[in-house]
């Protein structure tokens, strides 16, 4: 975990200097708190805390900062199975609907044995009428593998007005390992709808192709506000998800989670635990975003 404590202190020292110079802030972002209880072959449980935040000063720098851990309990296995990730995506915006950044992310995946993975590059969006389009470039650097890996994507989102927001998007790995190209791709759709009365309702989808092994998931769910009923906004939601994956056969996941929204309120959303969620927050490693999403 110490590489994840240096990205997040690297990141609260970027947003603190960048706040000295500019006394008008917007920010946005949410926690989450997540539970899941994973019936298979094999029963598992998963404990979760997501965090994602987008901070906007009025120099047009922004920053993005994003947190996820995972802890996977499986029956009869005498190891838990660890998926972490760390992200900050210093941005800048030039005010005609065009941002553009860097990015860096740090994901580290145990199963028995860690595995550390830094991905890194160049990212950007455009936003117009509602629409936002946005693409990315970089690398992954896996321990243990020192051939090149190649990551690049592109993703969309949607706003009507308040009441629905849709996303998708497509990202692919390329690595060139072992004398081979192998290529790891993931597609992702999902939507949220803000029914009143405190309801939202979200689904998504993911399908993944990992060299003829394919993982599979959809999930539909429903949160509600009772924010009106707590001294601190907090929204309760529930997901059912089911991941079909070569390798691990069919998996049902029930998800639970608690919301601590902050900020600015924006449109509808899906809880950063669920399969929607993960399509408004796309990550750069398809290896680590399509495990995160399966459990």
């Amino acid at each position: 975990m110490t590489a994840f404590k240096h990205t997040v202190a690297l990141a609260a020292l970027l947003a603190g200097v960048a706040g000295t110079a500019s006394a008008q802030v917007a920010y946005t972002g949410a926690v989450n708190l997540g539970y899941a209880d994973i019936d298979g072959d094999t029963d598992a449980t998963n404990l979760t805390t997501d965090f994602d935040a987008n901070i906007a000063f009025n120099s047009g720098f922004e920053l993005d900062l994003g947190l996820s851990m995972n802890r996977v309990d499986v029956d009869e296995v005498p190891f838990d199975l660890h998926m972490d990730r760390a992200s900050i995506a210093p941005k800048y915006n030039f005010s005609n609907g065009l941002t553009a950044g860097l990015y860096v992310e740090k994901s580290e995946l145990s199963i028995g044995e860690d595995v550390d993975m830094l991905s890194y590059g160049l990212n950007g969006e455009f936003a117009i009428a509602g629409a936002t389009i946005g693409a990315f470039y970089g690398e992954t650097d896996i321990d243990g593998l020192d051939d090149d890996t190649t990551d690049w994507g592109l993703n969309a989102t949607y706003a009507m007005g308040e009441t629905l927001a849709v996303a998708g998007g497509f990202a692919r790995t390329e690595v060139d390992a072992f004398g081979e190209d192998l290529d790891l791709d993931l597609w992702k759709l999902g939507a949220a709808y803000d029914f009143g009365n405190n309801i939202t309702v979200f689904a998504g989808a993911n399908w993944g192709d990992f060299e003829g092994m394919d993982v599979d998931t959809w999930g539909l769910g429903a949160s509600y506000d009772a924010s009106a009923y707590t001294p601190i906004p907090v929204i309760a939601s529930i997901e059912y998800a089911e991941t079909d994956a070569d390798m691990l056969g069919d998996v049902d996941v029930w998800r639970f989670g608690v919301t601590l929204p902050f900020g600015n309120k924006g449109t509808a959303s899906a809880p950063l635990n669920s399969v929607a969620g993960s399509a408004f927050n796309q990550s750069p490693n398809t290896i680590s975003d399509a495990l995160v999403t399966a459990f």
